[in-house]
C-alpha cells in the first residue's frame, strides 16, 4: 500500500477543523465508518491465515502513519485504535481463520510459532491466542494421559508426569508462544494435567474398584489429585461430585442387575468400601456410591445365607468370600462411634458435601458393613444358629471343639446374647456325649435334643413318620436309664435325623455303607432272605410310607447290593 506525506496546507486545515477533543472523536467514528465501508474491498474473506494477517499488518500501518499527522489527543488517538482494531478482529474471528490459526499453533507450537502471528498482539487478539495455545497444549496432554496412563493402575505415574511437563512440555510452550500466551507458571500445566489425570480415573473408576487391590497405586495418586485445594475448591468438588455420579452409573448397569450373582455383588461392594476409603478417608464418597450397592443387597433373599456362609470357611480355594472369615477370625468387635459429639476430643464438622444423614465415622471392616445392610443382626444370627444346629448334629464330619472356637468368634462380634439357643445345642451334644459314655449300649450313640432350642426340631417331630427302627429294645433301655439320671425329662425318638454305619459281608467280604435309618431298616429284612420281596411287604413289614420305602429299595439296587425284577427284590448274593 502506498503512502504520500500530506501536502502543508492539508495539515493545517485538518489543524483546524479538529481543533476540539470533541471535534476529534467525531472526526474518528467518521473515519472508521469510511474504513468499515473501504474494508470489504481491502480484505477479501477468501483469504487465508497468513495473507489476511499480512493484509491486517500493512492496514494497521497505513492508518497509524496517518494518524500520527494528525497531533491529536491520546483519547481520540485511542478511540480510532480502538475502532480500527475491532474490525480487524472480527474479520479475524471467521471460523476459517481460527480453524487454520488453531492447526498452525498445533503443527507448530513446540518447534516455533510464525514471526507473523506478533500480529495478534498488535491488535489485541492475545487472549484468542492464548485460549487456543492452551487448548492444543491441553490436547497434547490429554493424548501423552491416554498413552502413558490409560489402564496402569499397579505403577506410579504422576512423578513420570509432571516430569515429562516441567522438563519437556513446559520450555517448548513457552519457547513457541511467548512470555505473552504462556502460563504463568509449569505449575499452571501441572495442575491441567492433574485435572485430566483425574477425568481419565473418574471414566476409570468402577474398573478400578473391581481391580482392586491392583489399583492401589492408581487410588493413592487420585487421591492426592483430589487433596483439598482452597483455591481450587470448586473445580474439586465437581470433580468429587462426577466421580461418584459416573461410579453410581456404572454400578447400575454392570453390576445391580439380576444377571449378577450375590456373591459378586457382595465381592465388588467390600472393594468399594477400601477402594473409595483411599481416595477420600473421610468416608463422604463412600457413603455416597454404597448406598445404591445397599439397597440392592437388601433385596437379595440369599444375602444372610451367601454372607454367613463367607463366614464360616477359610479355604479361599472353596469360599470366594474368605474375607468376611478372615474378619471373623481377627476377634476384634467393631469399634463405636461416640455417642455424643461433645465427648469427642478429635471432633472435625461433617465435610461440606457430605449428605444430610451422613454418619460420621469410616467403617471398621466389611463384615461389619454388610451386618449392618439390616437393622437387626439377629437375621444373621439366627442363620448361624441353624448352621451350627445341623453341624452339631454331624459329629463325623465337624470337630465339637472347632464349633466351640467359631461360636467364642461369634459372642464377641454380635454379643453373647444372641447365641443363647446355640449355646443351649452345644450343651447338649456336651451332655449327650457324657450320657452316652454312661448309659449307650454297644453300637448305639444318642444325641440328646432340647426341642425349644433347636430351630428344625419341633417342626421335625410333627411330620415324623413312625417305622420299625432295630435299637427300638436298645432305645428303650437308654430311655429308662436316661429318666432315672434326668428326673422330669423323656425321650423321643427322632429316627430320620439319624445316620447307620453298617457292614455288609457277600462271602466273606464286607462292604461298609453311611446310610439312613430307613435304608438301614430296608436291607436288614433282606437278611436271610431267599425268596425276595415286593414293595408292598417291605412296606408292611417295616411301617415306612411307600415313597420313603420305595426310595430306601432304590438306592440299594443303585448300589448293587438288590436286584429288582418284576416288582420283586432280591439280594443279588
Amino acid at each position: 500500500m502506498s503512502y504520500a506525506e500530506p501536502l502543508p496546507r492539508t495539515k493545517v486545515a485538518a489543524k483546524r477543523c479538529l481543533r476540539t477533543q470533541p471535534q476529534q472523536l467525531d472526526f474518528m467514528k467518521l473515519w472508521i465508518n469510511s474504513i468499515r465501508l473501504d474494508l470489504e474491498d481491502r480484505l477479501p474473506k477468501d483469504l487465508d491465515l497468513f495473507t489476511a494477517l499480512e493484509a491486517v499488518w500493512q492496514l494497521r500501518s497505513f492508518y497509524a502513519k496517518q494518524l500520527s499527522h494528525m497531533k491529536l489527543s491520546n483519547l481520540a488517538n485511542d478511540s480510532f485504535l480502538r475502532g480500527l482494531y475491532s474490525l480487524f478482529i472480527k474479520y479475524l474471528l471467521q471460523q476459517h481463520l481460527l480453524d487454520q490459526l488453531e492447526q498452525h499453533v498445533r503443527d507448530s507450537l513446540f518447534e516455533g510459532l510464525s514471526l507473523q502471528l506478533k500480529t495478534l498482539s498488535s491488535i489485541g487478539m492475545d487472549a484468542t491466542l492464548r485460549q487456543i495455545v492452551v487448548k492444543v497444549t491441553v490436547e497434547k496432554i490429554c493424548s501423552h494421559l491416554t498413552e502413558v496412563c490409560l489402564g496402569q493402575w499397579n505403577t506410579p505415574v504422576l512423578h513420570d508426569l509432571e516430569k515429562w511437563l516441567r522438563l519437556e512440555l513446559y520450555p517448548s510452550f513457552s519457547l513457541g508462544c511467548g512470555s505473552k500466551y504462556a502460563c504463568a507458571s509449569s505449575s499452571d500445566l501441572v495442575q491441567i494435567a492433574r485435572d485430566e489425570l483425574v477425568l481419565l480415573r473418574i471414566k476409570e473408576i468402577f474398573d478400578m474398584v473391581t481391580q482392586f487391590p491392583e489399583s492401589i497405586v492408581a487410588l493413592q495418586e487420585l487421591r492426592e489429585c483430589l487433596a483439598l485445594d482452597v483455591d481450587r475448591f470448586q473445580s474439586l468438588a465437581h470433580h468429587r461430585a462426577k466421580i461418584v455420579d459416573v461410579f453410581i452409573d456404572d454400578c447400575s448397569q454392570r453390576l445391580l442387575h439380576l444377571g449378577t450373582n450375590t456373591t459378586d455383588v457382595i465381592i465388588v461392594y467390600t472393594k468399594t468400601i477400601k477402594a473409595f476409603l483411599m481416595i477420600d478417608p473421610t468416608g463422604v464418597l463412600l457413603d455416597k456410591v454404597v448406598r445404591p450397592i445397599r439397597q440392592y443387597l437388601s433385596t437379595r433373599s440369599d444375602l444372610v445365607q451367601q454372607v454367613v456362609n463367607g463366614m464360616l470357611d477359610l479355604n479361599p480355594d472353596t469360599n470366594p468370600l474368605v474375607e468376611l472369615a478372615q474378619e471373623l477370625q481377627i476377634n476384634e468387635p467393631p469399634s463405636a462411634a461416640p455417642i455424643d459429639d461433645l465427648t469427642d476430643l478429635k471432633w472435625n464438622p461433617d465435610p461440606i458435601d457430605a449428605l444430610p444423614d451422613f454418619r460420621r465415622g469410616k467403617i471398621s471392616d466389611v463384615l461389619e458393613a454388610l451386618v449392618s445392610i439390616y437393622d437387626l443382626a439377629s437375621v444373621f444370627t439366627e442363620e448361624l444358629t441353624g448352621i451350627f444346629g445341623n453341624r452339631l448334629l454331624q459329629w463325623d464330619k465337624y470337630s465339637l471343639e472347632d464349633i466351640d472356637d467359631i461360636t467364642r468368634l461369634l459372642k464377641a462380634r454380635f454379643g453373647s446374647n444372641e447365641f443363647s439357643s446355640l449355646d443351649v445345642m452345644i450343651k447338649d451334644v456336651h451332655d449327650s456325649n457324657n450320657l452316652n459314655s454312661q448309659l449307650g449300649g454297644a453300637g448305639m450313640e444318642l444325641t440328646i435334643l432340647s426341642k425349644m432350642y433347636w430351630p428344625s426340631i419341633e417342626q421335625k417331630m410333627e411330620n415324623e413318620q413312625k417305622f420299625n427302627v432295630p435299637i427300638e429294645d436298645r432305645f428303650k433301655q437308654f430311655t429308662e436309664g436316661f429318666i432315672n439320671a434326668k428326673p422330669g425329662r423323656d425321650l423321643e425318638l427322632l429316627p430320620s435325623m439319624g445316620t447307620v454305619s453298617l457292614d455288609l459281608e457277600f462271602d466273606g467280604v464286607l462292604k461298609s455303607f453311611t446310610v439312613t435309618p430307613a435304608q438301614a431298616t430296608v436291607i436288614e429284612i433282606f437278611d436271610e432272605e431267599q425268596d425276595g420281596l415286593s414293595l408292598p411287604t417291605v412296606i408292611l413289614t417295616t411301617g415306612l410310607s411307600e415313597y420313603v420305602a420305595s426310595q430306601a429299595l432304590k438306592f440299594w439296587v443303585d448300589a448293587s447290593i438288590l436286584s429288582n425284577k418284576n416288582g420283586v427284590y432280591k439280594v443279588i448274593e
